[in-house]
């Protein structure tokens, strides 16, 4: 998702809403199944609290993506918002990708 969004710099001005519009429809159904999964493995002990914790800081990533977003677009363009914010979420995702395979290896290894 976000190497298609960091294209939108590559975009005609006129376009780039377009393309925003479709990044949000698909990160707002990517996160209804991320909600739907992150609910199957809370005990309903602790639900209430992770989902509290996982929706504060999901406002305080919105807060910060709007700021940064504002302000490149103020600066250069929309579409250079757009390929700057894509950039920092292809970088974000290889980094958890990184480290949640990490983990994984490391789960398995004897004697831990």
């Amino acid at each position: 998702m976000g190497a298609a969004l960091a294209t939108l710099g590559f975009v005609p001005d006129a376009g780039v809403p377009i393309g925003l519009l479709a990044y949000q429809g698909v990160y707002a159904f990517r996160s209804v199944i991320f909600d739907v999964r992150l609910q199957a493995m809370i005990t309903s002990r602790a639900r209430a609290t992770v989902t509290s914790v996982q929706g504060f800081i999901v406002e305080l990533a919105a807060i910060a993506t709007f700021l940064m977003f504002g302000y490149v677009a103020g600066e250069w363009s929309t579409g250079t918002a757009a390929s700057v914010l894509g950039a920092v979420l292809v970088l974000v995702s290889a980094a958890f990708a990184v480290r949640a395979r990490g983990s994984a290896q490391g789960s398995t290894r004897p004697g831990r």
